[in-house]
């Protein structure tokens, strides 16, 4: 068989990697059945793949000594550590690289095409910030791609953060909050309301030129229920571009660790709207939208 080493310990196929610790790396041997016929052979991606890591909360590049957003205050931590990229097939890690001061270039033999043209999972793990990940990653297929990684949050607090594709130009999310008052309305937190219940819930980064991140976080989480929406900005209700988005959301919190969810797989479209998933504000539990628990509202306005 081959020698080869997987991730124990860290996110991955819906385990979570430890917040702020080192992960912890053992190895085994897989080795292909007796008298299985051979692999297809594997060709190599056209281009390299430059990956830059960005704390999720401001879109700063994060490397080791720089001085970083710890989600409360800007410039008030240095990192310890130069992130580390893995790529995944399954549960074989075929592309281990560290992120010098936060950026790295995997190179076309490094990694080569599945015969599938499949995309790989990626892992980016740094001390002192919450491990970033994506099973539809699209290192190699792009030249350039970036790797939000949320702040670890204080006990309470949550973060929501949005990443698509090269298509649309543009995604905004949206974050439905209720007030800590049940008589008051509920506010929605977006691109043109940045804060909403005396900026316990805000939104700290919005992107129009694609790929995000776009991120929103809470301070505390009130009684009643958080919906999380994504608008395709400027799209055709008729005719969106869901399929070609790679749209995923992150949801950050403290004891549940990180919890994905990507469109296609969990939540329901409406037009050009994906609603994704709606948080308890009592347990702090998401669970994917479906039409009774997040009832669609009107659309958002250009």
């Amino acid at each position: 068989g081959t020698a080869i080493t997987y991730a124990a310990g860290c996110t991955h196929n819906g385990r979570a990697f430890a917040l702020g610790t080192a992960c912890t790396l053992s190895s085994t041997v897989i080795g292909p059945a007796r008298g299985a016929p051979p692999p297809p052979p594997a060709a190599a991606f056209p281009n390299d793949s430059t990956a830059t890591a960005m704390n999720a909360v401001d879109g700063k590049k994060l490397g080791k000594g720089m001085k970083s957003n710890d989600g409360e205050v800007k410039r008030s931590y240095t990192m310890a550590t130069d992130p580390v990229l893995y790529v995944f097939n399954g549960l074989a890690v075929v592309y281990e690289g560290a992120m010098t001061n936060g950026k790295v270039t995997v190179k076309t033999n490094e990694i080569l095409k599945k015969a599938d043209d499949s995309r790989y999972t990626c892992v980016v793990y740094q001390a002192g910030m919450m491990a970033y990940y994506s099973n539809e990653c699209e290192i190699m297929f792009e030249k350039k791609l970036n790797f939000p990684l949320s702040p670890i949050l204080l006990p309470g607090h949550g973060r929501f953060v949005l990443t698509w594709g090269d298509q649309p130009k543009d995604l905004d999310i949206y974050l439905l909050a209720p007030h800590h008052d049940a008589s008051e309305a509920a506010c929605e937190v977006n691109w043109r309301q940045k804060k909403c219940n005396s900026g316990g819930v805000r939104l700290d980064r919005d992107d129009t030129q694609g790929h995000g991140p776009e991120t929103v976080s809470l301070e505390k989480f009130n009684t009643g229920d958080y919906v999380v929406r994504i608008d395709e900005y400027k799209g055709n209700p008729s005719a969106p571009k869901w399929d070609k988005s790679i749209a995923q959301v992150t949801y950050y919190s403290p004891h549940l660790g990180a919890i994905h969810m990507e469109v296609g797989q969990q939540g329901y479209i409406a037009g050009r709207v994906w609603y994704v998933m709606m948080v308890d504000g009592a347990s702090h539990a998401p669970l994917p939208c479906t039409p009774e628990l997040c009832p669609e509202r009107p659309a958002p306005r250009n």
